[in-house]
């Protein structure tokens, strides 16, 4: 409960264009795998498949919101958990050196809606290392 008010008080900020982006130093590896003791026992428990890959080299470091990423996350792979009745969901995250982006996909064997316009699809790509943008691929 307090997640879904604390996910609406965004919101409300992101309209009255008042959300401050932290700037902090994150191990990726420590997020995902904050992601995989929260929704892999959760997908595990539907009976799924919950797999998180690499694509070395990844930065030991990136720069970003944490809280704001793990909340992103979580949304991405709870829906594919949620929407997913057997098969697997899965987390990839590599790094494109040239852009400085660590890239972050959930995919997953569940239903699939048709894309929309303006949609953001389940990649996010976090810049790093010293950048907080997230921005979402489609």
């Amino acid at each position: 409960m307090l997640t879904l008010i604390n996910d609406i008080l965004d919101l409300s900020k992101i309209e009255a264009n008042r959300l401050t982006v932290e700037k902090l130093a994150v191990n990726p590896f420590d997020l995902l795998q904050d992601l995989e003791s929260l929704v892999g026992m959760q997908a595990r428990e539907k009976g799924l498949e919950f797999d998180i890959q690499y694509e070395y080299p990844i930065p030991g470091r990136i720069t970003t919101d944490p809280l704001r990423l793990k909340q992103i996350l979580m949304n991405l792979a709870t829906n594919a958990v949620k929407f997913t009745e057997r098969g697997f969901v899965r987390v990839t995250a590599r790094y494109e050196a040239v852009a400085r982006q660590l890239i972050i996909q959930v995919t997953d064997s569940g239903i699939r809606q048709p894309p929309r316009p303006g949609n953001c699809s389940s990649s996010l790509a976090v810049l790093s290392p010293d950048t907080p943008v997230r921005n979402c691929r489609t």
